[in-house]
């Protein structure tokens, strides 16, 4: 089992249940601070060491599927739980799991000011939430898959709200939560109106079916239509879009690993996983909107003077490129731009959290002159800047290309014109970011980066309140 590709995705996925079940039960250690903090930490390198021995134990090609029956009826299951490692979705584990491990070492010197049992829970719910998104990147049925969504949305109400003492994150939370909902929903009776028509949640049995001709794809536009509204909501397609830019009040970390990196992208894996039941008809509607999304959210971003709000705007933006791609007909290039984006985004993330926490000021006019005091966080903030706005040598330039050309062969032109559109709007609002917190006039919240230290002559701000 262990050079199983199928066994050590399981052990990929049940580590973090693992620590999170530590820090839920046992209180005392919960309350340590940071010994629950170093134990969540240590579980999540070893499920990334587990995630990497997947994939390097994959052959290409090869789909190895571990699943034990489930909910019997009549002496028969009607569904499983378990396993599916493949090239997909072993590449997927890898990037949740090193996003969630670098997002888990990064808080630890972040949120140092927390008191203990309230950095415990924070750990209690990265656990939880990396759980939870691996199960749905390993799903092996539709059923599986849709208990992970929903615990998936459930941990990013609580990362989201987690400093509840501020009525905006409490807000911000609540409404992520019921926006996201209003999608699931449609997911939810999708996957009753797919087993109605078919008789089964297997991923693998609904493949063999389609391609074989036993259910006929033409009669799936209002089932996949309804699967595409779980997809709307969760990867903040319009017009569900409008929760991400205020779940920006969670912490910056919170923000790095789920609305950049792993949450966000769940609807783009869901259809890139079920794309094979798409009819035409659907998959266009899927591009205008992706095509659509992007314009908006690029629009937006221009003219954001909040930080975060201008990556999250970006990020709905993205999201809206990889839905495109899916639409077009090739979903291996919107997939391809989601494990990029998942990368350069999340140091995007983290380089305005470290910028943040130095100014102590979300706001754009706040910062200016940072690449002198901060030359290490202007030089992996440009790094990922030049690979979103798609500079040529970056990820995030052949991922968009490939995306740029699936709309072109996949004769979606109006989608096409859109996106090229937004490519130039990206580099715009992403450079005039650069340009504001790191080469501009410093403003007036810029302190001395030799020492975070308070003046004392000033009233010390609760950290809670603070923006970060």
């Amino acid at each position: 089992m262990m050079s199983d590709p199928g066994g050590l995705a399981l052990i990929a996925l049940l580590l973090p249940a693992v620590s999170f079940l530590i820090l839920a039960i046992v209180a005392p250690f919960r309350r340590s601070g940071r010994p629950a903090a170093f134990t969540s930490i240590i579980f999540a390198a070893g499920s990334l060491a587990a995630a990497i021995g997947a994939w390097r134990g994959h052959a290409e090609g090869q789909v190895t599927r571990l699943a034990w029956e489930w909910l019997p009826s009549n002496g028969v299951s009607i569904a499983s739980v378990g396993v599916l490692a493949d090239g997909d979705s072993t590449l997927m584990l890898i990037l949740v799991a090193l996003v969630a491990f670098l997002v888990q070492l990064y808080s630890l010197e972040y949120l140092h000011d927390e008191p203990p049992a309230a950095l415990g829970r924070y750990y209690a719910y990265h656990s939880l939430f990396a759980f939870s998104m691996m199960g749905v990147v390993l799903a092996p049925n539709l059923l599986q898959l849709f208990i992970s969504w929903e615990l998936v949305g459930l941990c990013s109400f609580l990362l989201i709200g987690f400093w509840y003492q501020k009525p905006e994150a409490a807000r911000a939370a609540v409404k992520a939560f019921w926006t996201t909902k209003a999608g699931d929903v449609g997911l939810l009776i999708g996957i009753v109106m797919l087993w109605r028509v078919t008789g089964t949640f297997d991923l693998g049995e609904l493949k063999t079916m389609v391609t074989s001709g036993a259910v006929p794809i033409e009669g799936l536009s209002l089932i996949t239509f309804c699967i595409y509204l779980g997809a709307v909501g969760k990867s903040a397609q319009f017009p569900l879009h409008t929760w991400l830019p205020d779940a920006m009040e969670g912490p910056t970390p919170v923000s790095a690993l789920i609305h950049a990196a792993t949450m966000v992208t769940a609807g783009v894996y869901l259809l890139h996983r079920t794309v094979f039941l798409f009819p035409p008809d659907v998959l266009m509607v899927v591009a205008w909107i992706g095509a659509f999304t992007a314009l908006l959210a690029a629009v937006l971003a221009c003219v954001q003077d909040d930080i975060k709000r201008v990556l999250a705007y970006s990020t709905v933006s993205q999201l809206g490129y990889m839905m495109a791609a899916i639409g077009a007909g090739f979903s291996a290039a919107g997939f391809f731009h989601l494990l990029t984006h998942g990368l350069f985004k999340a140091l995007l993330f983290l380089g305005a959290g470290a910028v943040i926490h130095a100014v102590h000021s979300n706001d754009l006019s706040h910062m200016g002159g940072l690449a002198k005091k901060m030359p290490q966080t202007a030089l992996v903030f440009v790094i990922g800047t030049l690979s979103l706005a798609g500079i040529p040598l970056f990820g995030g330039f052949l991922s968009k290309e490939e995306i740029l050309g699936a709309t072109l062969a996949g004769h979606q032109t109006g989608p096409f014109v859109l996106l090229i559109v937004v490519a130039f709007l990206t580099a715009f609002y992403m450079f005039r970011v650069v340009f504001l917190a790191f080469w501009g006039d410093p403003g007036s919240g810029v302190r001395d980066q030799k020492s975070h230290a308070p003046d004392p002559r000033s009233p010390i701000p609760d950290p809670h309140l603070a923006p970060r």
